[in-house]
């Protein structure tokens, strides 16, 4: 769908990389029009190649359909639909299917990744949240949070992944609502993790899991974990107790201090 003749006049290493980035790029079409099966009508114009090319480009990049859909026709020189058009078709699955076969997409990328042995040691992962603004009407998926880029609306998930050196995955994720709390969205996370045959080294955190819930989970799973702390007057005094006899006071820099 790309053509190789963008790449003519680029050699060496660049080219293996370019190669490396095809064969991703197909094989993820693969798994697409596998697991996804998007539903469309005999006699359609737009294959559904063309629609699973403009959803990746859209996870890539973060934009918006108009703009994603004229990237590909006048970038790529791919016969991609308008941005309704792009629209109309995705949403002739509903929330939960897309999820239920995205996630069929990312556990084959996963199961081919353990064919490759490696998976085989224990793994360092990190847990994060990511928050999509939302400018559209309420409703159960969209969590509120602070007001930021024009919004106080979002769409929030919440992801687990391999973060060692050589090897970035995605092992799970899920949409969060209003209605979940962390320990239980960390759970999960950790839960699916361990159904999927992969055996946690490390376990990284923000300090927005800095909760007793959360903090209090992770022990009882038996798992080690790295998490920063919020700078209270009882993480100070922890800290100040490490002084020594003479009381050797310790200060805990707050990292927002650094912007000041």
């Amino acid at each position: 769908m790309i053509s190789n003749d963008l790449f003519s006049k680029v050699s060496g290493k660049r080219i293996r990389d370019i190669g490396a980035c095809l064969k991703a790029y197909s094989l993820a079409l693969e798994l697409f029009d596998k697991y996804v099966s998007l539903p469309s009508a005999p006699n359609i114009h737009y294959q559904p190649n063309v629609m699973y090319t403009g959803l990746m480009q859209l996870s890539m990049n973060g934009g918006y359909a108009e703009s994603t859909m004229m990237d590909l026709r006048l970038r790529y020189g791919i016969d991609a639909p308008c941005g309704g058009a792009f629209l109309y078709r995705l949403k002739t699955l509903k929330y939960e299917e897309w999820h239920l076969r995205l996630k069929g997409v990312n556990d084959a990328v996963l199961s081919l990744v353990s064919s490759l042995g490696l998976l085989r040691e224990p793994v360092i992962c990190a847990i994060d949240y990511t928050k999509v603004p939302y400018y559209g009407e309420f409703n159960r998926y969209v969590t509120r949070s602070k007001h930021e880029r024009g919004t106080s609306r979002f769409y929030e998930y919440a992801t687990i992944s391999i973060v060692q050196d050589g090897l970035r995955l995605c092992i799970y994720s899920r949409p969060v609502t209003l209605l979940d709390t962390k320990g239980e969205v960390v759970r999960e996370l950790i839960e699916e993790t361990r159904k999927r045959g992969v055996r946690i080294k490390l376990i990284l955190l923000d300090r927005a899991f800095f909760t007793v819930e959360c903090i209090n989970l992770l022990k009882e799973l038996g798992l080690q974990f790295i998490m920063p702390c919020v700078c209270n007057e009882r993480v100070q005094g922890a800290v100040n107790s490490f002084g020594g006899k003479e009381g050797r006071k310790i200060s805990l820099l707050d990292p927002r201090q650094l912007k000041e």
